[in-house]
């Protein structure tokens, strides 16, 4: 059954939803203890020494110039040793591409260069022995969604049991058995063997995304990205990587972006990505019935997300796309990955005493309000549970659309029975709670309107050129007009908007619009002003383009990704920013 693990999640999900508000009635009803927890003082912040200022400026200085010694310097030097080794490999070289690819990985252990000698090793026929055991750590060191994990199980025959890693490299004339038993490899001899290992040589990027004078140095810049090797140079392509808790951030954000720049829009998945949408539309419907409650706990603290990195996409680029998607996944990853870090989130113990001490502070949190707000936290939670219900039954009888198929009978069954488990906790709560108080929306929605008018006209007068300010004209009021009936085709046209400011900026400073022949893209053109531009005003283009993308693509995203009023009036001042800088920036 193509759906069996969403059914098993979405059962197991539900049957934790009744357990929980079972027990929350009996514990209501003191028919078991309520869990309670010890207080503890968190310490005082030490005040800030103004003297030392100069002494932690000469540590920074100190410890860049000793990472940059030790860690990154070495990193840089690994790539390039690395893209030599290739070549020699290419040149049938492979006694001096193995040499070099072993000096990489003796400046830098990272597991796209332990994969290569290991193939190299293995194909050239000079030592199958270390190329195995290269093979083989990298397999057991990758995380458990790499992509060339997934590969090199089914190359190496890799079978699991009782914790005791089993497989063999076979040619047609021998093989090679292995047994990987306490971190130790074991493995039959032969005089000599080779063979093929089917997988292209990986070389990590860089997205120089680290504080250079931190610490700590773990080498980020190269978790995200490594460059799938190539023999032509016409393409590239790249196995991107994201941690498991932003794949939200990666579909919504930047997904449409990657679909743009590849060859023909096509992209590969990766095993994981299915499930990654289904996490997705999962997190989105939690997160619509949430209910802060009275400690106004976020979302994301009351729901912490898996950190482990996977591989979700391989891409294929032409050359002339290669470096904006370089620049805009560096973006990306310094506004959404970067920030993510297993290691600075609290432990399994600190986490108990934070539930402890919420324990008890809930326990003596006893007013009418608490009682009210606790009311609407748990008919949220019903919403919730009949949402998924109706999710349930629509993937077992495999409806078509099953995540936006409704069916309202079982939707209201679903929640009057999780209501039903409350028993009489709240039949105040139930007669005093009012009806919504419906607002003015007309004229709210009016105002902004004037509002947004006021900002565009404000923002066309300082335009010198004529007909620069007729066409702005035209196409901001083609945005404004379509954000309340569609605020996607509005996001979408201003990203196109975006596209034609550029252009005639580069006109009129004297930028040539071509290089080599062709018509340069809008990544091109923003690179000949971006020289002049700030980063508040960089980092805001970076979102009209990546969002307008997700816009243009809408139809490929449906059910992914969505576009409302509020959101597509941010996107219009953002825009109205940008094109203000621009014609103060360049007297256009």
């Amino acid at each position: 059954m193509e759906n069996y693990s969403k059914v098993t999640e979405l059962e197991n999900i539900l049957t934790e939803m009744e357990d929980k508000i079972i027990s929350f009635y009996k514990r209501e009803k003191g028919l078991i203890e309520p869990r309670t927890g010890n207080r503890r003082r968190l310490r005082k912040p030490l005040p800030f020494d103004e003297s030392n200022i100069k002494k932690i400026e000469e540590r920074k200085a100190n410890l860049t110039n000793h990472n940059e010694l030790f860690h990154y310097g070495p990193a840089r030097t690994a790539v390039s040793y690395t893209r030599e080794a290739i070549a020699k490999w290419e040149a049938e070289d492979f006694i001096g591409a193995i040499e070099h690819q072993r000096e990489a990985l003796s400046h830098f252990p990272h597991l796209d260069l332990v994969f290569n000698l290991g193939k190299m090793y293995i194909e050239s026929g000079q030592n199958y022995q270390e190329g195995l055991l290269h093979l083989v750590n990298y397999f057991v060191d990758s995380e458990y969604s790499d992509l060339y994990k997934t590969e090199l199980m089914n190359h190496l025959h890799i079978e699991k049991e009782d914790n005791v890693l089993y497989g063999y490299l076979a040619n047609g004339l021998s093989q090679i058995d292995f047994e990987v038993s306490d971190n130790e490899l074991s493995y039959t001899l032969e005089p000599t063997f080779k063979t093929n290992i089917p997988l292209s040589f990986k070389i990590p990027v860089s997205l120089n995304l680290e504080r250079k004078d931190q610490e700590k140095v773990k080498l980020r810049d190269y978790w995200y990205l490594s460059e799938i090797h190539q023999s032509s140079g016409d393409t590239f392509c790249y196995e991107i990587k994201i941690h498991q808790n932003k794949a939200k951030e990666f579909i919504e954000d930047f997904y449409s972006t990657v679909k743009e720049l590849s060859i023909n829009g096509k992209l590969t998945e990766l095993s994981s990505f299915d499930e990654l949408k289904h996490k997705l539309y999962m997190y989105n419907i939690r997160k619509q019935f949430y209910h802060r409650g009275a400690f106004d706990e976020p979302f994301e603290i009351a729901f912490p997300e898996d950190t482990s990195l996977i591989s979700i996409l391989l891409i294929d680029l032409p050359a002339e796309h290669n470096l904006e998607f370089i620049d805009l996944f560096k973006s990306f990853a310094l506004n959404q990955l970067y920030t993510v870090d297993s290691e600075d989130e609290l432990d399994d113990e600190e986490i108990r005493k934070m539930e402890e001490e919420e324990y008890a502070a809930i326990a003596d949190y006893e007013t009418k309000q608490a009682k009210k707000d606790q009311y609407l936290s748990l008919l949220n939670q019903a919403e919730l549970f009949a949402t998924l219900t109706v999710l349930l039954h629509n993937l077992i009888n495999d409806i078509p659309n099953p995540y936006n198929a409704k069916n309202e009978s079982l939707y209201m069954s679903a929640k009057q029975k999780y209501m039903n488990h409350l028993g009489d906790l709240f039949e105040e709560n139930e007669k005093a709670i009012p009806e919504a108080v419906k607002k003015n929306t007309t004229k709210k929605g009016s105002q902004m309107s004037d509002q947004l008018m006021d900002e565009i006209e404000h923002v066309l007068a300082s335009i010198k050129s004529p007909k620069l300010k007729s066409s702005l004209q035209a196409l901001l009021y083609d945005a404004k007009n379509l954000i309340e009936p569609s605020p996607r085709q509005s996001v979408g046209s201003m990203r196109l908007t975006l596209e034609f400011l550029v252009k005639e900026t580069c006109l009129t400073v004297g930028f040539n619009l071509k290089k080599d022949g062709k018509k340069k893209s809008l990544y091109e053109l923003i690179l000949d002003t971006k020289g002049n531009i700030s980063k508040t005003i960089d980092h805001l283009i970076y979102k009209i383009r990546t969002n307008g993308n997700n816009a243009l693509h809408y139809d490929e995203m449906k059910g992914l990704i969505t576009f409302n009023e509020k959101e597509a009036r941010e996107h219009l001042n953002w825009l109205l920013q940008v094109i203000d800088f621009y014609v103060k920036k360049f007297k256009i």
